[in-house]
């Protein structure tokens, strides 16, 4: 599967011996922060805000919000890639293709093995976004009372 096309994202508890959640790394390249900084603000602040979240619970609660946060916007949220960018005297002219899914990209790949689209298809299928929004609120709403109940033992 392209790696770039179905992300998911993962917190891990430990830092240094405390609990922390921290984002997954991977390999980055010097000026990465503007574009690292966009996505959190788009998916992650969007979604769960700019709390800090310290204890294990909470972590496994922000691994489940990601887990249905990445169906929404592999599955249902489309973007448009960029073909081609020419100047064009004093301005520069973008090409973008039409609005695709991630999903709907990699069903059109000819690199994917058929029985990986096979198997996104029927996760496709068995998703109800209306629901899987609900459970997203929920479980942001979980996150926050644990949020606070822990603010309120450090005190």
């Amino acid at each position: 599967m392209e790696a770039a096309s179905l992300s998911t994202t993962r917190c891990t508890a430990t830092a240094g011996g405390k609990e922390s959640p921290l984002p997954a790394g991977g390999l980055s390249k010097k000026n990465d922060g503007r574009h690292i900084e966009q996505k959190n603000w788009s998916i992650v602040r969007q979604t769960v805000g700019y709390g800090r979240f310290e204890t294990q619970r909470e972590c496994d609660l922000l691994n489940m919000i990601y887990d249905y946060v990445r169906l929404i916007n592999n599955f249902f949220i489309p973007s448009q890639k960029l073909i081609s960018k020419q100047r064009d005297g004093g301005r520069i002219v973008r090409k973008l293709d039409r609005p695709k899914t991630p999903y709907q990209r990699v069903l059109e790949s000819e690199n994917i093995e058929l029985k990986s689209k096979d198997l996104l298809s029927k996760v496709y299928a068995t998703i109800n976004p209306a629901e899987v929004r609900r459970e997203i609120v929920r479980l942001v709403q979980e996150l926050y009372k644990i949020k606070d109940e822990h603010e309120k033992t450090q005190r």
